[in-house]
């Protein structure tokens, strides 16, 4: 694990969200894959920043899935190597994309250039997929000095694929969230 989780409870509503979002939309990751945390201010304000990243695929071309939760954002980045496009799978995303948002609807996609700034958010919560150019480990630099003066161990987590799919097991209920 890259960073060590001080409170395994706010882990365990993380990983909940993420198990729930997935069981809503259907998704079913198998077991070759590897899931991170990606906390750009701390795990105490993941709920408002932050992303869930299931990275799926590495070679010459790239495949992830990306999960918010309801009201949660990632901030403002660029990459300088590699070109990314989004596609809404589940809930509602919105990118903005060098200072102009553009609500995805479902199965929509947008492509971003390297060296383009952009973020997304999610009102509802969501499940988009990113299909890029190779990911590059350190590729992504954020417009936020408190966030690129991090270094990766201090604002992403791996979670073990084993240790995710008991959430994804029978033996764990789908909790929806009262509106």
């Amino acid at each position: 694990m890259l960073n060590a989780i001080p409170d395994s409870g706010r882990l365990e509503g993380i990983l909940l969200a993420a198990s729930n979002i997935l069981l809503e939309s259907q998704t079913h990751l198998g077991n070759d894959y590897q899931m991170e945390i990606s906390h750009h201010y701390g795990l105490d304000n993941f709920p408002i920043t932050g992303a869930i990243i299931i990275n799926l695929i590495n070679r010459s071309y790239c495949k992830k899935f990306i999960i918010l939760s309801p009201e949660q954002s990632h901030p403002t980045h660029y990459h300088k190597k590699k070109e990314e496009t989004f596609r809404l799978l589940h809930g509602d995303l919105t990118v903005v994309l060098e200072e102009q948002a553009v609500k995805l609807g479902l199965g929509d996609s947008l492509l971003v250039r390297p060296g383009r700034h952009h973020s997304f958010s999610s009102q509802g919560g969501c499940l988009f997929e990113e299909i890029s150019t190779h990911h590059y480990s350190g590729d992504s630099y954020y417009l936020d000095p408190l966030i690129s003066e991090k270094s990766l161990h201090e604002r992403k987590t791996i979670i073990e694929t084993p240790f995710f799919n008991r959430y994804l097991s029978s033996d764990y209920t789908y909790i929806k969230e009262p509106k």
